[in-house]
C-alpha cells in the first residue's frame, strides 16, 4: 500500500478501488507514505507486501459483490441470473446481508490501513472494527440505500439527494444531516447569488 512492491522507493497516494470513503482513503494513503518517509513506520519487505496482497485478495474473493470485479469466470456466472433474482432485489435480506459483508470489508480495509499509518482515528482493525467502524458501515450501506430505494411514484423529482436517512449522523457528535430546504432538482439559487444552501429556494 503506497509502495511498488519491486522498486519500494517508488510511492504513490490514490484512492482505493471501491473506497469505503474516497477522502478518508486518500488521506490514510497520504499520511502512510508520509510514515515511510520519514521513518515513522517501517516499508514492509518485499515478501510481506505479497503475503498482504494475498491476505486481502481471498478476503475479498469471498464477498460476492467484490469477486465480481476480479474473477471474470465468477462475473460471467452472475451474469447468468435471471433477471428477477433476490440478488437485484436489494431489500432481499439475502442481498442486505451481502451488501453488508461487502461495506464491512472495505471499513475493515480502511481501519487496517489506519493502523499502519498511526491515523488518529480508530476504526477498529482488519478482523474487527470498533464501534466506529461499525456506524461508518452503517452510513455506507444508507447511502446506498438512497440509490435503490427510491419509491416508484416519486420518482420523477427524487434523487438520492433527498433522502433522509437517520443513519446520517457525524460519527463524533451524533449530530444528523440536515434537509435540503426543496426538491433537488427544483433548487435554484437568484441570479447573481452564490448556489448555497441559505441561498436556494
Amino acid at each position: 500500500r503506497g509502495v511498488l512492491i519491486d522498486n519500494p522507493n517508488m510511492m504513490y497516494i490514490t484512492e482505493t478501488y471501491d473506497s469505503a470513503s474516497t477522502f478518508l482513503d486518500l488521506d490514510v494513503n497520504a499520511n502512510l507514505v508520509l510514515a515511510y518517509l520519514t521513518g515513522k513506520v517501517a516499508i514492509p519487505k518485499e515478501k510481506d507486501m505479497i503475503k498482504e496482497n494475498q491476505k486481502q485478495l481471498e478476503a475479498e474473493m469471498q464477498v460476492p459483490w467484490l469477486r465480481t470485479s476480479m474473477d471474470g469466470a465468477y462475473k460471467e456466472e452472475a451474469g447468468e441470473l435471471p433477471e428477477n433474482h433476490w440478488s437485484e432485489n436489494a431489500s432481499d435480506e439475502r442481498a442486505v446481508e451481502m451488501n453488508r459483508m461487502a461495506t464491512s470489508l472495505l471499513v475493515r480495509k480502511l481501519a487496517r490501513d489506519m493502523q499502519d499509518a498511526k491515523y488518529p482515528v480508530d476504526l477498529g482493525n482488519w478482523k474487527k472494527l470498533s464501534p466506529l467502524g461499525e456506524k461508518l458501515v452503517d452510513i455506507n450501506i444508507a447511502a446506498g440505500a438512497c440509490r435503490s430505494s427510491i419509491e416508484e411514484e416519486n420518482s420523477e423529482w427524487k434523487t438520492f439527494r433527498d433522502m433522509e436517512q437517520k443513519e446520517f449522523a457525524s460519527l463524533y457528535t451524533g449530530t444528523k444531516s440536515c434537509a435540503l430546504p426543496g426538491h433537488w432538482i427544483q433548487l435554484k439559487a437568484e441570479d447573481g447569488e452564490p448556489t448555497k444552501i441559505s441561498t436556494v429556494k
